[in-house]
């Protein structure tokens, strides 16, 4: 294992608070803490960016959540497009996020698909024809941005399955899926 790389955009003192919980229940020492402070609705990404240039294979880097480190899909595929070509592993304190799924290679693949569908939907102004290779991307893209926000609260499990016109059992196997 490599070093331990801890990244926030920092609203409060306080907020540090969850390096510290980690160290001490997983027993590991966070090498180098960067982060940039938001004043009000902004912030750079000044030291996420130094951080990124020091990373190196097999290190760690633990953030708060994604939408802590990234604003918009594109950005967040940026990120782990940095991370995983440098080979390193990311990790995220606020687990209950549901956002642990992109840290994987699967996850990383589904969000490039749904971004690549995303774009294609865009250049033809929503009037896609599908075809059997789009279908499957198309359907892990509406699976996955309805696991999310169930997963956020936004929506109820039984919800999530009549948006999908599943059965709730089959919604939870696919969130069962998602969750690993």
């Amino acid at each position: 294992m490599g070093n331990v790389y801890g990244y926030m955009k920092l609203r409060n003192q306080r907020e540090l608070e969850l390096f510290e919980v980690y160290q001490s229940t997983e027993g590991k020492h966070i090498d180098n803490l960067y982060f940039d402070i938001v004043l009000g609705k902004t912030s750079s990404n000044q030291k996420l960016n130094e951080m990124l240039d020091q990373l190196r294979k097999d290190d760690l880097v633990l953030i708060k959540s994604f939408s802590n480190v990234t604003t918009s899909l594109q950005e967040l595929r940026d990120f782990l497009y940095v991370v995983h070509n440098i080979g390193g592993k990311i990790d995220i304190l606020k687990k209950a996020s549901g956002e642990q799924i992109f840290c994987s290679d699967e996850g990383y693949k589904y969000l490039e698909q749904f971004l690549i569908l995303q774009a294609q939907m865009e250049s033809k102004k929503n009037k896609i024809l599908i075809t059997s290779d789009t279908k499957k991307e198309k359907l892990l893209s509406e699976i996955y941005s309805v696991f999310l926000r169930q997963q956020e609260g936004l929506i109820s499990s039984e919800q999530a399955a009549e948006e999908l016109q599943i059965n709730v059992g089959s919604y939870y196997k696919f969130a069962q899926q998602l969750n690993t």
